[in-house]
């Protein structure tokens, strides 16, 4: 029998070269998926591993610090200090300056007053004289404007674009005036005790469009208040005194008011706080009863908190934060009698004397300690564990340890 077999054409060197590229192509095209899994593997380890790290250090306590650097600060022994625009504002009886945190002056305002108070936004700041007559306003560069009133000076609040409110006594009469930074009187409003009551506290929103005002009326053995909202902005043309909200409440007093935001006011009363939502015309927000007395009260980053005192508990005080809306966020029992405190890029700050205490806004106690000497003011510098520290004479660099 013939020897049948299949029958092959010989391949052409150009047939056998397309073969050898079609087969180089494949185990190269092999070597890459083998690559891209195996960079994926990589890429998902370490986002894996990053996010555990995240976890760790955002919910990390410590427990020391060391100082990293520090610079010597000058005429700091006898003045008040406040943190603004990124730096710090010294001030006493005889001027205001400006310093970097180099403690390279900025700005530097001369002046004579013996009882200087000061009220601060986050763009503008306003330094007056109780029971005098002059007002400096400054922005972050300096100087922008000075006001002499008739009557002497019993509060300010000053807005972002340098407008002043000011609570005028004149014997037993109160006026409040509204200036700009020039001293041009935009508005003036007289306080009837009998109507009214007694102007316990004021503040203005950053944009200066809103003037809240809280009054304490005693008649008859009975006390009431009334939280007052004036407009003026040209909604508020179209009422009297530009009176936009006026809300009454039966014995409790309001002696501290203060803006979260552009549209949210908070009032602190001695037995809860009060919520009010909007920028032209104020309605009524959450109402947060307190129990215990209010030790301090101050806001930041659209959020506000409260220490209270806590008779008769092993911790003394508890530490409260909510969100602009009224949502509690934060609640703690703590032991030290803090006398300062903020709320400054997600972190709450309280301190007194050498004592120092941070939370940060989800609920981790990061640094609770003593300090190696009197502090004047805490400022977050930097993720959660680096702090700008102000002392008497001196500001220090801080990262927090566990020693």
């Amino acid at each position: 029998m013939a020897d049948i077999r299949p029958f092959r054409r010989p391949a052409s060197e150009e047939t056998e070269a397309a073969d050898r590229r079609e087969r180089q192509e494949r185990r190269r095209g092999a070597g890459r998926r083998r690559m891209r899994k195996a960079a994926a593997g990589i890429l998902l380890a370490a986002v894996c591993l990053s996010a555990v790290l995240f976890v760790y250090f955002r919910n990390k306590e410590y427990s020391s610090y060391r100082i990293t650097d520090w610079t010597s600060l000058t005429n700091i022994e006898n003045s008040q200090v406040a943190s603004f625009g990124g730096n710090i504002i010294r001030y006493n009886s005889d001027g205001a300056a400006c310093l970097t945190y180099q403690n390279e002056q900025v700005w530097n305002q001369p002046y004579e007053m013996q009882t200087p108070v000061l009220a601060a936004g986050s763009q503008a700041l306003a330094i007056g004289e109780l029971g005098g007559n002059a007002i400096y306003v400054f922005g972050e560069d300096g100087l922008k404007g000075q006001i002499e009133t008739l009557l002497p000076i019993q509060k300010i609040a000053v807005a972002n674009n340098y407008a002043v409110a000011v609570l005028l006594k004149d014997g037993a009469t109160n006026w409040i005036y509204y200036y700009s930074s020039d001293g041009t009187v935009i508005a003036q409003m007289r306080i009837s005790l009998d109507q009214m009551g007694y102007p316990v506290a004021l503040a203005l929103s950053p944009s200066g469009r809103l003037l809240a005002v809280s009054y304490l009326n005693v008649a008859g053995g009975d006390m009431k208040s009334t939280v007052s909202f004036y407009n003026f902005d040209s909604v508020g043309q179209e009422y009297t005194d530009r009176l936009v909200k006026a809300k009454s409440y039966e014995d409790v007093v309001f002696p501290a008011l203060q803006f979260l935001d552009g549209d949210t006011a908070a009032a602190f009363g001695d037995d809860r706080v009060v919520l009010f939502e909007g920028g032209q015309i104020p309605e009524d927000g959450a109402e947060i009863p307190v129990e215990g007395e209010i030790q301090m009260a101050f806001s930041g980053d659209g959020s506000f908190a409260l220490v209270t005192a806590r008779e008769g508990e092993e911790t003394a005080y508890q530490l409260r934060v909510f969100s602009g809306s009224g949502e509690e966020k934060l609640a703690e029992n703590i032991s030290g009698a803090y006398t300062a405190g903020k709320i400054e890029d997600n972190k709450i700050i309280l301190y007194h004397d050498t004592e120092i205490l941070i939370y940060t806004m989800n609920g981790v106690r990061k640094f609770q300690g003593t300090y190696e000497t009197a502090v004047r003011d805490v400022i977050p510098a930097g993720g959660d564990t680096r702090y700008l520290v102000v002392t008497a004479n001196e500001l220090d660099r801080i990262k927090l340890d566990n020693k």
